[in-house]
Parts: structure tokens; sequence; C-alpha cells
């Protein structure tokens, strides 16, 4: 491989950056959105939540995992692909997608809904109650029928005593009345235990999960992975029976830090010309990101599998070398 420019690779990584990589949990996602949405198969029919009792009640789901498992990426792209939502009517907005914001309240949560929605009219002296109001007025409005809450687990930070219940309420009362909306939200394993401690909202919400890898399970599609990436930008794979196991230790078993931890290496390789790539790029990469010396680095060392990754490195002593 020639030596490309510095143009080159920011193209080649913004390629390979855009691909996304399916896994079995975006099955899972599309199966329970199939549960809670009432569509038509040609997209003719107008999507609507599945009413589960005679209150016209909604349910949502809650997407778990760890930081850096790739939640966010998996949650994204199942919205923009499933069948009940690909089909927007004009004038229609079938999905509201808002992040948790800092600091995280019932009241900086609903301005944040509001602004995503597209309505920017709401007062800082608004009271909440208002505001909550205004969010079901505009998701009817706008004909949403599914709300996506980001980092949801942030909801239940440090907030005065009570108000977690009160983020639950607030919840499922979107969940029902006269324009029942379909709640999605996504976290960390926090998530799930804060939204169980109230058995009604538990009860209206199903969980999928994103799992840590293990060589066993996931290694041969990592492996996959990584020849497809390479294939894509003529770079030949590694050839190394350890790198996978390697690279699923130094992620934290996490398949978003797997992938993101591999683009760099790929980065690694580009920039240095080379014609495979190798262990030593996946090195380079992980060393410089966590600081750390090539005795703790998991792609160098021998005893690679006893270096704890959770805990911060020492500072780099003798990883590079002239």
């Amino acid at each position: 491989m020639s030596q490309k420019s510095r143009t080159e690779i920011r193209k080649a990584m913004s390629v390979l950056r855009d691909i996304y990589v399916v896994t079995p949990w975006d099955q899972e996602l599309h199966d329970q959105l199939d549960r809670l949405m009432d569509y038509g198969e040609d997209g003719d029919a107008v999507t609507r939540p599945v009413e589960f009792s005679r209150t016209k009640d909604s349910h949502g789901i809650a997407v778990v995992a760890a930081p850096g498992a790739g939640k966010t990426s998996l949650v994204d792209h199942v919205l923009r692909h499933h069948p009940s939502l690909v089909h927007v009517p004009e004038g229609q907005r079938l999905v509201v997608a808002a992040r948790v914001p800092s600091p995280a309240t019932l009241k900086s949560l609903a301005f944040e809904i509001l602004q995503q929605s597209g309505y920017g009219m709401a007062g800082g002296n608004d009271l909440q109650w208002r505001l909550w109001n205004l969010v079901r007025h505009r998701l009817k409005e706008l004909g949403t029928v599914l709300l996506w809450i980001d980092e949801a687990q942030d909801m239940f930070g440090q907030g005065k005593k009570g108000e977690a219940q009160e983020i639950l309420n607030t919840l499922k009362g979107l969940m029902q009345g006269d324009w029942p909306v379909v709640v999605v939200l996504s976290g960390t394993d926090e998530l799930w235990a804060k939204a169980c401690v109230d058995e009604q909202f538990a009860r209206r919400m199903t969980k999928v999960e994103l799992p840590l890898l293990s060589n066993a399970a996931n290694g041969r599609s990592l492996s996959k992975q990584i020849a497809t990436y390479c294939a894509s930008i003529d770079l030949a794979p590694p050839d190394d029976r350890e790198l996978v196991q390697r690279l699923i230790h130094a992620s934290r078993a996490r398949f978003g830090l797997c992938i993101e931890n591999c683009l760099q290496a790929i980065e690694i390789a580009l920039e240095e010309g080379a014609t495979q790539l190798d262990r030593d790029h996946f090195a380079i990469a992980w060393g410089a990101q966590r600081g750390c010396d090539r005795a703790n680095n998991v792609f160098v060392a021998d005893r690679w599998s006893e270096i704890d990754v959770s805990r911060p490195c020492e500072p780099m002593s003798s990883y590079i070398q002239n």
C-alpha cells in the first residue's frame, strides 16, 4: 500500500466510521418494536402504539448496557430503519429523540424534549406541570408515536427526594391518555434498577440488554468485521490468533469500544503506509489512548489477561520507541 495523504486517510476513516455493524441485538430491539407498534406492512396504514388496556396505555423499552457497549448507535439505527417509523406522513414527526441534559431535572428534561421537537417558545419561568403539558400537546401535534430518551440513567441523579418517583409518574403519563406514546429509554444498568422501583412503570417496560462480549461467543464475528474493514481500504487483515481475545479484553468486553479500538488501529496502519494490519497498530493506538507503558499494554504484554483495564494506567515511561 502506498503512503496515503492526510486527506485520503480522513476520507477512508470517514467511510469506515459510517459503516454500521449489525448485531443480534438489532433484531431483538426490532422485534420488541414490532410488539409495541401497530402499522401496515406497506406503509399505508397509520402507525400507532399498540394499546395494552382499556385505558389505551402504551408500553415502552429500556435498552441497557455498560458505557461503550454501543447502545446509542443501536437504538438510533433501529429507529431509523424500523418499518413502522420510516414512512412518515407529511406534517408528522413519528420519533422525537432527546438526551438527558445536565443538570438533569424534570424541568430541564421537558425543555430538552420541547427543543428537540422544534418547539422553542417555552420560557424559563414556566411551571414544571405546564412544561410537561406542552410536551404532551407537542407530541400529539406532531403525530409523534415514540419518544426516545438517551442517557436516561441521569434522570435519577442528584435530584431532591421523591423526584425519581415524580419522573417515573411523568413518563407513565406519556404512555396513557388520549395520545399515548411508546417511550424508549437507553442507559446504563443503573437505569433498569431505578426504573424497577416503580412496579407499575417496570411492568410497562421491556428490557433489552446488550451483554458483555466473549471470545467464544463473539470472537469469530469480530474477526470477520475486522477483515471487512480491511478489505474496504485494501489493507490485509491481521494474521494473529490472539488479537481478537486481546481486543475484547482491552475494550472491557464492550462491543462499541471494540469497534472504536479497531478503527483507531486501522488509522495508525494507514498513517504508517502499512500493507497489513497487525497487533502493533492496536498496541500503539490503545497505548496512546490509555497513556500506559508497554508492560501494561494488553496488546504487548505476555500476561495480558491479568492486566486490570478498568484501572488507570501508570504514567507512560517506555511506550514510545525511537
